[in-house]
């Protein structure tokens, strides 16, 4: 019995300091991680300086790519538009439409779903007609604020 409680105790320890040590790797690889990731954070980064008194860091802006962004943006929301204004003239309503739903048994249906296609088509019409406004009353090729290099006192 009392070299069962040894034993057992000695087990314990074992996985103690396994544990231990297992820890202390653990947290040393990830300084080294971070360390490295370091060089790269401080060329993407800017310290800036809150109202509030905290200091946060925020990436710096490449003004090109971002142009270029806005512009491809507003290129594909033209032609999202244009896709949906075809959509809407397609399937407005004609007399062959009327005498469609007149005569045939399902012809309700029909235009229940026509209708549904051009309700869905205005909706995401006028949300990209919102989308593309916002991006003329906010051009990206407007100067940037400068970004100054801040320092902080421990």
């Amino acid at each position: 019995m009392f070299m069962h409680t040894l034993d057992l105790l000695a087990n314990i320890r074992f996985q103690l300091l396994f544990l231990l040590i297992l820890f202390s790797l653990s947290t040393t690889a990830m300084a080294q991680g971070i360390d490295r990731d370091s060089t790269n954070w401080q060329g993407t980064r800017t310290v800036e300086y809150g109202s509030s008194g905290l200091l946060f860091s925020l990436p710096t802006i490449d003004q090109d790519q971002l142009q270029q962004e806005v512009s491809r943006l507003n290129q594909q929301l033209e032609e999202r538009q244009s896709s949906l204004n075809n959509i809407i003239d397609r399937n407005r309503f004609t007399a062959t439409d009327a005498v469609l739903i007149a005569a045939l048994p399902g012809g309700l249906i029909y235009a229940a779903i026509k209708k549904q296609r051009i309700v869905t088509a205005e909706k995401e019409l006028n949300s990209i007609q919102t989308q593309i406004s916002n991006l003329n009353e906010h051009p990206a090729d407007q100067p940037a604020l400068p970004q100054y290099g801040l320092f902080a006192a421990r």
